[in-house]
């Protein structure tokens, strides 16, 4: 017979292992870190087996004391598992003994439950002989089913079952631990089903896709396999970030480390992939974490740009001879005007000369100061000249488009003057208005000095029927909302009749018979190339105004570097 010091450990032992407590386990044996459920329900069900041979042998209900200190703890710690805690014992399985936990698991009051049979309430039971199972009634060996219980309701749950022999009174019967683990396999499932749609995704779609954790890849699909190079095994042996051209492995592995850390919630860069052949692709990369069967990772999506960079690259070369074909088409335009600009000063070179002769053949008195005097003039003169050249040449000359944060406002001094060497514009009134705060745009030099020239000669043209003393531009530099900055040259033409406007940006289309029909296409192209807008409207009571907006600095100009808006032309 067990003592009572005995029963109280087993109870003890009983109660830690249902509370997975396994550290209060008398029982030394049973390692601290062997607390999985298999483990922990085996020990429950051999100390409840113990303890119910126990009763059998020593106290047997009809014989135990009401007030029994242990059947008192044994009750208590009985009815507070957990878990659905019952015996079945007898050929149909009936049920002898079960706790609270039972009813509540099946929706059944105890009264109902007393009369049931495991085969009324298990969905296909599996084979448990009894006359196999005797030789295990002391036998610590426990078994382990996944079963479905239909509920009163009807409804059909998902339980964990744990089950071992026992000596319940003399009779072999089995105890039986359930848990309701429905919510489990319904998430089990719905991963499973999440799973399966990722990887046949994943798997068909063109684009790159990985994962990676703890410094390896641990998923690759094919498209990223065929594009590196390199077989899905060898890849899952490898650093992903480690396969990207090396000027770039500082800055992603830095993003990575910030978005695994939760600093950042992803990270996005075009970068070049160094295949297993040596050659290169570009990509569009973007890392984000994700979880993985419980631990932080991060997966990689990407798509190759590198037929798209090509293109943009040729796109780029094809824009610069335009735009410089654009500058020369240009230039011969302004031909004549250029003509008149340097004949002047080559004119007057020739007329300052011939007086310095004439001083010399008959021996002026003033000769010398005269002298001093013509050849200061002679330089002015020739500087004129050379300085209008030079610019003309700079203007035909090619150049690289490099983009930085520039003032407009000298640039439409630049434009206005290049404008005016045509002749017929040269008392033509030009008024230029710009917002003292204002700031910078990220642009191109050359090329919005282009679109600058482009838009006031346009202006000029469109005023060429209507009396000169009529004829006014005006040109305004305005910040616009956060961000943007915008210019607008207003003319007091003719307008722009209602058909033609929807063709007004087409590349070759022209009402001048001598033109094109490139300068307006152009500057759309330019500016759009800018991360800008380009748009027409009707000006009021008569003419055009055309708009240009532009990316801009946040900042104004401080006044102490503000270049001058008092602007003349």
């Amino acid at each position: 017979m067990m003592s009572s010091s005995d029963s109280y450990s087993l109870l003890l032992e009983i109660h830690a292992v249902m509370n997975r407590r396994v550290d209060e386990l008398p029982n030394p044996a049973l390692s601290r870190n062997d607390t999985s459920t298999a483990t922990v329900w085996s020990r429950l069900a051999e100390s409840l087996r113990k303890l119910m041979r126990w009763r059998w042998r020593g106290e047997p209900p009809s014989k135990a004391a009401s007030g029994s200190t242990a059947e008192v703890r044994y009750r208590i710690l009985f009815q507070n598992s957990p878990d659905a805690v019952f015996v079945v014992a007898g050929s149909q399985e009936t049920l002898r003994e079960f706790n609270d936990r039972l009813p509540e698991l099946l929706g059944y009051s105890r009264e109902h439950l007393a009369r049931l049979c495991r085969a009324d309430f298990e969905l296909g039971i599996p084979t448990l002989s009894m006359r196999s199972s005797i030789v295990s009634v002391f036998s610590p060996k426990t078994s382990e089913f996944d079963a479905q219980y239909r509920r009163a309701d009807g409804t059909i749950i998902d339980v964990a079952v744990t089950y071992s022999v026992v000596d319940y009174f003399g009779e072999v019967a089995y105890l039986m631990i359930a848990r309701d683990v429905t919510a489990r396999r319904r998430a089990e499932q719905q991963l499973r089903e999440s799973e399966a749609k990722f990887r046949i995704l994943a798997e068909t779609i063109p684009a790159l896709v990985a994962i990676q954790r703890e410094g390896c890849a641990v998923y690759v699909n094919p498209a990223f396999a065929k594009l590196s190079g390199y077989g899905t095994a060898e890849l899952l042996r490898t650093d992903l970030l480690g396969l990207i051209r090396s000027e770039f492995q500082p800055e992603a592995r830095h993003s990575v480390e910030r978005c695994m850390r939760g600093q950042r919630p992803s990270w996005r860069r075009e970068v070049a992939l160094v295949t297993k052949s040596g050659d290169e692709r570009w990509i569009d990369l973007t890392i984000a974490t994700v979880s993985l069967e419980g631990q932080s990772a991060w997966m990689a999506s990407a798509v190759d740009v590198t037929e798209r960079r090509q293109t943009e690259a040729e796109m780029r070369q094809l824009h610069a001879q335009l735009f410089h074909a654009g500058r020369l088409r240009m230039l011969g335009e302004l031909a004549a005007g250029i003509a008149h600009r340097v004949k002047h000063p080559i004119s007057n070179v020739g007329n300052l000369t011939q007086a310095l002769i004439n001083n010399l053949d008959h021996g002026h008195p003033a000769f010398h100061e005269e002298l001093r005097e013509t050849l200061v003039m002679i330089l002015e003169e020739a500087g004129d000249a050379d300085d209008t050249i030079s610019e003309m040449i700079g203007f035909a000359r090619r150049h690289e488009i490099v983009r930085h944060w520039i003032d407009l406002a000298p640039l439409l001094l630049d434009a206005v003057r290049i404008a005016r060497f045509d002749r017929r514009w040269a008392d033509v009134s030009i008024q230029l208005e710009a917002d003292e705060l204002r700031p910078n745009a990220f642009a191109d030099r050359s090329e919005i000095t282009q679109v600058l020239i482009d838009l006031i000669r346009n202006g000029l043209e469109a005023m060429e029927e209507i009396p000169a003393a009529d004829r006014r531009l005006v040109v305004e530099l305005r910040s616009q909302r956060a961000g943007w900055l915008r210019l607008s040259v207003m003319d007091c033409g003719c307008g722009v009749s209602e058909e033609r406007r929807p063709k007004l940006f087409r590349a070759f289309e022209t009402t001048k018979p001598e033109g094109l029909g490139l300068g307006l296409s152009l500057c759309k192209t330019i500016i759009e190339s800018h991360g800008g807008q380009l748009w027409h409207e009707p000006a009021q009571p008569r003419g055009s105004i055309f708009h240009f907006l532009l990316p801009s600095e946040d900042r104004v100009f401080e006044s102490c570097e503000r270049p001058s808006t008092s602007l003349e032309a």
